[in-house]
């Protein structure tokens, strides 16, 4: 998507992160941090990186988008194998394949989640985005799909700039003392 159609579609998603939206996802927030630390109290090996820094973006972006808890499992596990292929620099045909495929299955997830969200009354990013296509013509499934992709991406450098890793390093440190 060219200017001026990406301009307006960036203008109108900054309103699914201005400070009033973010502060209603605190809870939301918290409440997947308290599950993962949950998770860590009781497992054999724990490891704050792998089971918590890891996973906690997707499961923001997930909320954010509006997907099926059910879907979070397999949504960190899908943006595992696209991390793997971008984070290595000989990124083999077999790196490759699998991060294409991974990206595929996310687009169908959000497709999938574009409909559902479409009968909801939910208010979430993903409404926002649907309320955005139905108002401009340019915004067409595929666009709007490909812009759940590129809020994806990000995960492990910033959860669509709402929480930077060492912030929860830092969060998660405070709640175990």
């Amino acid at each position: 998507m060219d200017a001026p159609a990406h301009t307006r579609l960036r203008r109108k998603l900054n309103a699914g992160f201005s400070p009033a939206v973010l502060q209603r996802l605190r809870p939301r927030i918290e409440h997947a941090a308290d599950r993962l630390l949950e998770e860590i109290s009781a497992a054999p090996d724990p490891d704050l990186i792998r089971d918590f820094a890891h996973r906690l973006p997707v499961l923001v972006i997930c909320g954010l988008l509006g997907i099926a808890d059910s879907l979070h499992p397999r949504c960190v596990s899908l943006s595992d194998d696209f991390a793997a292929w971008f984070a290595d620099p000989m990124r083999s045909a077999i790196s490759a394949r699998k991060a294409h495929a991974a990206v595929s299955e996310l687009t169908e997830i959000f497709a999938g989640t574009v409909r559902a969200r479409a009968l909801s009354g939910a208010e979430d990013l993903m409404r926002l985005m649907i309320e955005i296509a139905r108002e401009d013509e340019a915004i067409t499934p595929e666009v709007l799909h490909a812009q759940c992709v590129l809020l994806w991406l990000p995960k492990s450098e910033d959860a669509g700039g709402i929480l930077k890793l060492d912030q929860w390093v830092t969060t998660t440190r405070d709640r175990c003392k």
